[in-house]
């Protein structure tokens, strides 16, 4: 069989172009029906999306407020325990020295007054005894203890025999 082709080159030409971009139109269609098909399945998913991205965003926004909120708790509760600290640190133990100072002191004398410094650890203590030996055995004991020193005692104070009113002044550890 023998094939004849009537057509003139030039048309031939013209026919394969024409098939040719036949074919390139049927394929830019498809493509075109292809990305608005994309759009279409695309478009709920870009809403759903933006839906979880405020919700991330509200949720972000509460967590702030509730950390902002436990942090100026904490702050506050640092303040409040430096200030303890500084309380603590700065305060001197009264309790033990007084404790201490009463161990010290004999039956038959009385503490009226002890009004003391812990800045410059210095002290004036009044008190009363019944005799002289009670006195003179509280004079010992306080020289004798270590926890006070540079203590000083009226003459006038000694002298007496009974019924003493006496001041110490002095200084403490």
């Amino acid at each position: 069989m023998i094939t004849l082709n009537l057509i003139s080159p030039a048309q031939q030409r013209y026919l394969k172009m024409k098939a040719l971009y036949f074919k390139m139109g049927n394929l830019l269609g498809l493509m075109i029906i292809a990305v608005i098909a994309v759009a279409i399945i695309l478009i709920p998913i870009n809403h759903t999306l933006t839906i979880i991205a405020n919700q991330i965003s509200y949720q972000r926004k509460q967590a702030n407020l509730n950390n902002k909120i436990l942090s100026d708790k904490i702050k506050d509760l640092n303040k409040k325990i430096e200030v303890l600290d500084i309380v603590q640190n700065e305060n001197y133990p009264w309790s033990k020295l007084l404790a201490r100072l009463a161990e010290l002191t004999p039956d038959e004398v009385a503490i009226i007054q002890f009004n003391a410094q812990a800045s410059t650890k210095k002290f004036i203590l009044q008190g009363f005894a019944k005799n002289r030996t009670s006195y003179l055995a509280f004079k010992e004991n306080l020289d004798k203890s270590g926890d006070f020193y540079e203590l000083t005692y009226p003459l006038a104070d000694i002298l007496k025999k009974e019924e003493i009113t006496f001041e110490i002044n002095g200084q403490f550890k």
